[in-house]
């Protein structure tokens, strides 16, 4: 009843304002997957952004004395209102196109209800854009495969820069960043593009094998990692494993052998530096 009542709600709102173009309701509410405490995910589609404020103003009020919190947040523009004491959750995405949000309707395979539309346009474009999309769908696997390599790659030598420079916190913090893009990556290869945006830790559980979880949790590290040596080793047995499945299924821009000799150059490298007095002691 939660998501009913709320999302009746924010429907009456934002078609009393003439500001909103549009509604759309996305994510497990719209799947029909979710429990009680499932988020209620929108995108509310603006004609004037400068209204805005105004907009927040009245959905807020409409929940009365149940908010307990509501803010802004930037990259996209979200609002987010947490209703009772149980915190649950409404997140509406406030965009002026649907352009905006293009790669979490892909990543959603379109699956969305539009609410509201209330000058006929946002049907025709959510139709245009599947159509388009479901054309070049492998495009855009290959895209989301070649740029999730290009960032591990980076943050391998990030990741080694770090060691170098005795900065723990730092080598931790780009490794974790490595392996939430190797959860990723594996994701992407069993053709799941929803959902990239969770935890690592999640992805793993919902999705991987007993043995392929195993593997992972091998790859984990610490800032007080013993040997970097022997888990870079492990890493590149995992991450080589993984290129030569996706190789089968995904044209790749760089060869896997070259992927693979820059990376193990970057290890033979690690191996090479000598520790300062510092860094022993």
């Amino acid at each position: 009843m939660f998501h009913e009542e709320e999302l009746a709600l924010i429907e009456k709102t934002c078609a009393a304002e003439p500001a909103v173009a549009g509604l759309i309701l996305l994510g497990s509410v719209n799947r029909h997957d979710h429990d009680e405490l499932s988020d209620l995910d929108l995108v509310c589609i603006m004609r004037n952004p400068s209204e805005l404020p105004l907009l927040e103003e009245h959905l807020v009020a409409v929940h009365g004395n149940r908010v307990r919190l509501n803010c802004i947040l930037e990259s996209p523009k979200k609002l987010v209102i947490y209703i009772d004491d149980a915190l649950r959750k409404i997140e509406i995405f406030l965009m002026t196109s649907l352009d905006d949000i293009i790669q979490y309707l892909i990543e959603e395979d379109f699956s969305c209800s539009v609410l509201l539309d209330k000058y006929g346009g946002i049907s025709k474009q959510l139709n245009d854009l599947k159509e388009h999309y479901a054309v070049s769908r492998h495009t855009t696997k290959e895209d989301i495969v070649n740029g999730e390599i290009d960032k591990i790659l980076y943050g391998f030598e990030a990741f080694s820069l770090a060691n170098k420079r005795g900065d723990a916190y730092k080598a931790y913090f780009e490794y974790n960043l490595i392996l939430h893009r190797l959860t990723r990556l594996i994701h992407v290869s069993r053709n799941k593009t929803r959902d990239l945006h969770l935890p690592p830790w999640i992805l793993s559980n919902a999705y991987w094998s007993t043995a392929k979880m195993a593997e992972f949790q091998a790859l984990q590290g610490c800032m007080d990692c013993a040997d970097q040596n022997a888990l870079k080793k492990r890493f590149l047995e995992f991450f080589a494993a993984l290129l030569g499945d996706l190789n089968a299924s995904v044209h790749l821009k760089r060869p896997v052998g070259l992927i693979l000799s820059f990376l193990e150059s970057v290890c033979k490298r690690d191996a090479r530096v000598v520790e300062s007095p510092s860094r022993r002691n």
